[in-house]
């Protein structure tokens, strides 16, 4: 998120272009079975990326047989010709198999990587990972021109999409806030999908699936425990979100803190 301000839908032209599905449109598509031979997943919110990870090897691999089946690499630490061995191996006692290269953007070199991309190995699921990746290279050219290529973005929330996660996460789990305690809930948490996930997972733990969340299950689950750091403050300011300053004031004050 923008260190000046919340960021929100108006924003999305200022950012560089970032082509492919999102996090609930690729999640959706791998529990229908819908595994390519080649995922690229770039972008800014790690906690997506990996969720994302964690569906496709769920989905591709038998948990008893994963470890004869699942190789992880680091881009910086690798090359082209060990992630081909990888990619081109065969699976042991398995339909398929998973490789996954973190950081690609710190390959030495590409050069025999397109080559793959245009008749990749059937049975072997090839997951490349970065963060931002230039689309002036040639690898993101590669890679974003490729059929057998699906090209997934992950980034933070904007502002008015974090209600509507909110109670998405919440109706998943047998869980309905009502209006007032959404506002609560996103005031008190903030923007961060782990956050988020973690402090809806506690209210369900408290309440099971009987009734409707309010405002006050919310301060009694969340509000009158959760403890908030200067850093936390310093980014409400800076993001110009003051009521959610003023609730960390707040409770920092209560907490005695300095």
């Amino acid at each position: 998120m923008s260190t000046e301000r919340r960021r929100t839908q108006k924003d999305a032209k200022k950012y560089a272009p970032n082509p492919g599905v999102e996090f609930r449109t690729l999640l959706s598509e791998i529990r229908r079975g819908t595994i390519p031979p080649v995922f690229f997943l770039h972008g800014d919110e790690d906690y997506f990326i990996r969720r994302s990870v964690a569906a496709i090897v769920d989905r591709a691999l038998d948990a008893s047989i994963r470890d004869f089946n699942l190789d992880v690499v680091d881009g910086g630490e690798s090359d082209t010709s060990t992630i081909l061995a990888l990619a081109n191996a065969y699976p042991l006692m398995s339909e398929r198999r998973v490789v996954i290269v973190n950081d690609i953007d710190k390959l030495p070199e590409w050069d025999r990587l397109p080559g793959y991309l245009e008749r990749p190995m059937p049975s072997t699921v090839l997951i490349l990972e970065t963060v931002k990746p230039d689309f002036r290279r040639k690898i993101f050219k590669d890679l974003k021109g490729a059929s057998s290529v699906r090209t997934a973005v992950f980034r933070g929330f904007f502002d008015n999409e974090v209600p509507k996660w909110i109670m998405e996460q919440a109706k998943q789990r047998g869980l309905s806030f009502t209006e007032e305690a959404v506002v609560r809930f996103h005031e008190l948490v903030g923007d961060s999908p782990q956050e988020l996930e973690s402090e809806l997972e506690k209210v369900s733990v408290y309440l099971g699936t009987t009734g409707p969340v309010s405002e006050e299950t919310v301060d009694e689950v969340i509000g009158f425990s959760r403890t908030y750091s200067p850093f936390q403050l310093q980014k409400a300011i800076g993001t110009r979100d003051r009521r959610r300053a003023f609730v960390i004031i707040e409770r920092m004050l209560n907490a005695g803190e300095p």
